[in-house]
């Protein structure tokens, strides 16, 4: 039987379809996976030579956006790929069309809304969600499951939601508006078995609803925001001035951004909760509280700016000063452009691979071996010690999963058959199990 993974994907942005395509061109073109750590770690494995598509299962696709497109639409929108590539693609990526999704007035702001999800209730909504799971999964056949939130960035503000168990949040009507949605297609791929990762700065992983149904359930979720391009070189920095007991005066790092989550970033409301998982890197990197006549006093600052030029191109400033002997000042300035988006993919697509592995052995709960790949630590997760420490822990677990794997990935039946597990819940009020019709306009 040939291995499936299904991987489902909330929004259907530049990251994600921009993956989907790498995957496709890399077939097409015989190119090696760059940028991927799992499979550079599989390839080596297997005695060297470049990663491949040749090592990964047949994946399948499922995606939801509240804008009524393809990937192909997404691709062409966003302006990652340059148009010669675009157009190898294009007939594969214009299968993978987005279902509707569900927005908030709330968190979602003023995106442009083409296809919703419209239900009474949260317990409706989902439902909903739920029934595209289960169909997907029949309809694909995947031995594996995964869901992956690349949603917008959600505005930040009181949430009640968050702290509801999942009866009553269930039950709460959509009008309270006090949900984020990328909490409830959490719920609906927990429900369904689903491993969940988080690769945006949403609050998916503070709902006490989502917490409870990966504790009950003991299914694999990793996340949250991933460290693409100017936090993970913070990460690599910022352990090397640990290392050398070298001292922060301050730390100012700026962004430019002009593809999509640069517009959506340009509400204040969204921006604040990517500066705060921005910012935080640092602050436990370089522990104020353990030394503080090295870090006690350091300002740590970070600006983003919309600025629709640079597309996908974004463009990063880091201006560090720090000081060292007799306590003389020293600078180190730095300039990076980098494809935001080309950055992002393989990582997405190591975290999809990453749960997937951790359900087959049967690992459960929030894995944080994964954390190398985020920039924010999670309740109940280790300080973060820095980049290098960080990749250690992922190559020690990545090692022993992979030594279970042929030159394949997910191959062979999982342990238990733990990837077809679901979290049953009795019938009652807002009872996930009942069938909605469908009203979605």
């Amino acid at each position: 039987m040939v291995a499936k993974l299904g991987i489902a994907v909330g929004g259907l942005g530049a990251v994600s379809s921009t993956l989907m395509a790498g995957l496709a061109l890399a077939r097409r073109r015989g190119l090696p996976l760059i940028g991927s750590a799992l499979l550079d770690l599989h390839a080596s494995r297997l005695g060297g030579g470049p990663p491949s598509v040749s090592m990964l299962p047949k994946i399948e696709w499922l995606a939801w956006d509240i804008r009524r497109r393809t990937a192909a639409d997404a691709l062409r929108e966003e302006r990652v790929l340059e148009p010669s590539d675009l157009r190898l693609v294009r007939g594969e990526m214009d299968r993978v069309s987005a279902l509707p999704g569900f927005a908030s007035p709330r968190f979602t702001g003023d995106l442009r809304r083409e296809q919703l999800i419209h239900e009474g209730r949260y317990g409706g909504v989902v439902d909903q969600l739920r029934e595209d799971l289960r169909d997907f999964r029949k309809r694909s056949g995947s031995t594996d499951n995964v869901f992956l939130w690349l949603g917008s960035c959600e505005l930040a503000g009181p949430a009640p939601g968050l702290g509801m168990k999942l009866d009553r949040l269930l039950a709460t009507p959509v009008t309270d508006d006090c949900v984020p949605p990328s909490v409830l297609y959490a719920i609906a791929a927990l429900l369904e078995g689903f491993a969940v990762c988080d690769c945006t700065p949403s609050t998916l992983f503070d709902a006490r609803a989502v917490r409870a149904l990966i504790l009950a359930s003991g299914i694999p979720a990793a996340g949250k925001d991933l460290r693409t391009g100017q936090t993970y070189l913070k990460t690599v920095l910022a352990p090397g001035l640990r290392m050398r007991s070298l001292g922060l005066h301050g730390w100012y790092s700026h962004n430019i951004l002009g593809n999509s989550d640069g517009r959506v970033l340009a509400d204040p409301r969204a921006r604040e909760g990517k500066i705060e998982s921005k910012g935080s890197v640092l602050e436990s990197i370089l522990d104020r509280d353990e030394k503080p006549w090295l870090y006690g006093k350091h300002d740590h600052r970070v600006t983003i700016e919309y600025y629709p030029l640079r597309g996908d191109s974004k463009e990063a400033w880091e201006v560090v000063d720090f000081f060292g002997w007799c306590g003389y000042p020293m600078q180190l300035r730095m300039q990076m452009n980098c494809r935001d988006s080309i950055l992002a993919a393989p990582l997405v697509l190591d975290c999809a691979l990453g749960l997937a592995l951790a359900r087959r052995a049967g690992r459960k709960g929030m894995q944080d071996w994964l954390s190398f790949y985020f920039k924010s630590r999670l309740a109940g997760e280790a300080p973060r010690l820095g980049a290098f420490e960080e990749f250690e822990q992922l190559l020690r677990t990545a090692s022993t999963l992979l030594s279970r794997q042929g030159r394949g990935l997910m191959t062979g039946e999982p342990r238990g058959g733990a990837s077809r597990t679901r979290v049953r819940r009795r019938a009652g009020p807002a009872s996930l199990g009942d069938r909605h019709p469908r009203r979605r306009a």
